[in-house]
């Protein structure tokens, strides 16, 4: 039983016995000018992935299947946040703007 007066820690709730490690997925691409940096993802479909590459100003709709990037989408800002909307659109937050501006970008997803 938890304590609710306790800090509640990770182990108190996860069974991390359980946890197995599953395949990377190399997010640069030939575009990418410096090294990735992800600060955000969301699911969009069983097998597919948003990305958000902080250092190379863009998105990336990754294949976890084939650990692949299907497309990638250039920025004019620095992205931070993602989100799916719904089907599939994802707003994306570019904070580097002055203010939080939210983004709507409409990945095709061809299977």
């Amino acid at each position: 039983m938890l304590k609710l007066n306790m800090p509640l820690r990770l182990s108190d709730v996860l069974d991390v016995s359980k946890v197995t490690r599953g395949e990377s997925i190399r997010v640069r691409t030939d575009q990418d000018d410096k090294s990735c940096w992800i600060t955000d993802m969301c699911l969009v479909a069983d097998d597919r992935i948003v990305a958000v590459d902080r250092a190379n100003e863009s998105v990336k709709l990754l294949d976890v299947t084939t650990g692949q990037v299907l497309h990638r989408l250039q920025l004019q800002n620095r992205p931070r946040g993602v989100c799916r909307m719904s089907g599939d659109r994802v707003a994306v937050t570019l904070p580097l703007s002055g203010r939080i501006q939210v983004s709507f970008f409409t990945f095709t997803i061809n299977i």
